[in-house]
């Protein structure tokens, strides 16, 4: 299902922009040694962000074990930049899903099924 996202790109608000900016004015110093500043800086530039760089930020949060207070989590967007990750991921799948749905209740069939041929040599 998730295939028809790939290579998709999503608007990134200018609120999210916004908070990257504040997250790496409030870490102050050295920030060039931190992980995550280059991932900080790309999310300030851009005016979008590609499906697939959204799964890699939303794995980051949800493995993340350390302190919240950690300059490479908020360098990340700490949980304003998690909050609407898993927000847009959800809102991606579920409009891919409702679709694929309603013309499963409009009577098509397959709709959760990929197109394949059968392979009669086995």
């Amino acid at each position: 299902m998730n295939s028809e996202l790939y290579n998709k790109s999503i608007p990134i608000p200018d609120e999210i922009r916004q908070h990257m900016a504040i997250s790496m004015r409030s870490i102050g110093g050295n920030t060039q040694s931190n992980d995550g500043v280059k991932r900080n800086k790309e999310l300030q530039e851009k005016k979008s962000i590609s499906y697939q760089q959204l799964k890699r930020i939303k794995n980051y949060f949800d493995t993340y074990k350390g302190d919240f207070k950690d300059s490479e989590f908020i360098l990340n967007g700490g949980f304003k930049m998690k909050s609407w990750v898993d927000l847009t991921l959800n809102q991606l799948r579920t409009s891919i899903k409702m679709s694929k749905q309603n013309r499963a209740n409009a009577g098509e069939t397959n709709q959760f099924i990929s197109t394949h041929d059968k392979d009669d040599t086995n």
